[in-house]
């Protein structure tokens, strides 16, 4: 029974987690004492850091997954996801998303959707309340990162990833995804629409000409054009 042992545990996070902090708490080691029975996931939650933002999580300097029952005087570090490090060799929680990934993103992440479009990646768009269990229903059943300004939402224990988007300007929120996740090697821009995320095809030039305002195409200088088999 020495894993119901209730007492003080030293928790340490790292890097861009400690965004989910306290000022106070920020690059230090605190003592903290979790209720009775928690696990490591409850306890970090319980400060306010989603498990899927965690690569590598540590007890007592060992790797370990998220079931662990903590103990008094039991030591626990948490290290954040980064772009271009592999920690699959090493951590028992890290389980990277696809390359690239898919992404579903939440009401208040519209503009973030247009662009991330835009640069050609596949992404869900859900004007839905962030508590709606669509969103995680697509996270889960599709295989996409889920990302959202409701960090609450992200401790849905069935999510595999997502990220609580920091930056609230549309396009410092675009470069943070790009840098967070490694994707401006792999923007493809122009190739979905904006509206649905079909994937464009070419349209007839002709066609366009024929349908376009007087003059409209001429200011512009466009000879190649494209259009959305799925909404026209």
């Amino acid at each position: 029974m020495e894993h119901e042992a209730a007492g003080v545990v030293h928790l340490r996070a790292y890097g861009e987690l400690n965004d989910h902090l306290p000022p106070a708490w920020r690059g230090r080691e605190r003592e903290i004492v979790p209720p009775l029975r928690s696990s490591v996931k409850d306890t970090l939650e319980s400060v306010g850091i989603p498990h899927v933002e965690v690569a590598l999580l540590l007890l007592n300097g060992e790797p370990v997954d998220w079931r662990p029952l903590l103990r008094a005087g039991d030591r626990v570090a948490a290290y954040p996801q980064a772009a271009g490090f592999d920690f699959s060799g090493v951590s028992r929680v890290w389980d990277p998303p696809p390359r690239p990934p898919r992404f579903v993103l939440d009401v208040h992440l519209g503009r973030l959707a247009a662009y991330l479009r835009l640069l050609g990646f596949d992404t869900l768009y859900q004007p839905v309340d962030p508590k709606d269990p669509a969103l995680v229903h697509a996270a889960v059943e599709e295989e996409r990162v889920l990302l959202t300004c409701d960090r609450r939402l992200l401790m849905h224990g069935a999510l595999r990833w997502g990220r609580w988007v920091r930056n609230r300007q549309p396009r410092e929120q675009t470069a943070e995804i790009l840098d967070r996740y490694g994707l401006r090697d792999l923007a493809r821009p122009f190739t979905r629409c904006l509206a649905c995320n079909g994937l464009l095809v070419p349209a007839d030039p002709a066609r366009v000409k024929r349908d376009a305002p007087p003059g409209a195409l001429r200011a512009h200088g466009v000879e190649e054009f494209s259009r959305c088999p799925d909404c026209g």
